[in-house]
């Protein structure tokens, strides 16, 4: 059991997060055209290289002539502001203290992020825009995702998917030392529970607030927990995908990520799913995991 429990992302405690009782949707076509009542703010944290192989399926019929080689990704931070449930967070950017020093990161992690260039870290876009956060939500807990998280009070909610902290394997290892140091200190990480999951059109969400404004999509693939997040706002719903899909390219051909990817069937069914979502929503946007541009089936940039 020790040897087990040493090969796993993170043994941080988890407890199952609260939930309230969701907002009923005859039609959610309809109901997510509705304008709603958040803001969501966002902004490049850091701007950083990665091989193309990383961030798409190369294998892919659909990547056809594609080839695998250094490309400009963002770390992006989000902030959902909901009128009465605060700031939330959608993952964490890069930390002031990695501007001087290494911050949170450990072991190889630190050789991957030689070409990290830091634009806004999150306490200065948090400051620079009033954010005062609520709660913060992971839309998986791989490094370059967590990195923020010291940022954040130790108390505050850090919400993630069903089994995100617990997955193995050689990249959750390598990601490890990384993810355990952004946690540690902080009050056990709350997970989603699918039994409290209604069905959104071709998704299972969560009505976070209970308004039917934020809800938090079960997406697994990319990671196990991974989860992707929607905000109806006063210009129509905002969709936040993770790393369900790294880019635009992936996004609009259909193309799941590549190498740091646990399950690529499950990450593909995810992603079709998301597709699925937008597409019934004309003029839905959509941010991919590390492109800063909106993408979606008949979106405007945000």
């Amino acid at each position: 059991m020790t040897l087990f429990l040493a090969c796993v992302l993170s043994q941080h405690p988890v407890v199952e997060a609260p939930a309230a009782q969701p907002t009923a949707v005859s039609d959610w076509k309809s109901w997510l055209s509705t304008p709603g009542p958040v803001v969501v703010e966002s902004w490049v944290s850091a701007n950083w290289e990665a091989q193309l192989g990383s961030l798409l399926d190369l294998s892919d019929p659909a990547a056809s002539g594609e080839q695998n080689r250094p490309v400009k990704i963002g770390l992006p931070v989000h902030v959902l502001r909901h009128p009465t449930a605060g700031d939330l967070g959608g993952d964490t950017g890069v930390p002031t203290s990695m501007r001087d020093g290494p911050g949170p990161v450990r072991g190889l992690i630190g050789t991957a992020l030689g070409t990290l260039e830091i634009v806004e870290t999150v306490e200065e876009g948090m400051a620079r825009r009033g954010v005062t956060p609520a709660a913060v939500f992971l839309t998986h807990a791989h490094f370059d995702h967590v990195l923020g998280l010291g940022a954040f009070g130790p108390a505050l909610p850090v919400r993630t998917g069903p089994g995100e902290l617990r997955q193995g394997g050689g990249v959750a290892l390598l990601m490890a030392p990384t993810t355990r140091a952004a946690l540690d200190g902080r009050a056990p990480v709350q997970e989603w529970s699918r039994a409290s999951a209604i069905p959104l059109g071709p998704v299972q969400a969560i009505d976070y607030a209970g308004d039917g404004s934020v809800y938090a999509i079960f997406s697994p693939g990319h990671t196990p927990g991974s989860m992707a997040y929607l905000a109806r706002t006063a210009d129509g719903p905002v969709l936040l995908v993770g790393d369900t899909s790294h880019t635009i390219f992936g996004w609009e051909h259909g193309v799941p990520p590549g190498n740091f990817t646990a399950d690529h069937d499950g990450n593909l069914e995810s992603l079709r799913a998301l597709r699925a979502l937008a597409d019934g929503v004309p003029g839905m946007k959509v941010w991919v995991g590390h492109e800063m541009d909106g993408v979606g089936t008949g979106t405007n940039s945000p």
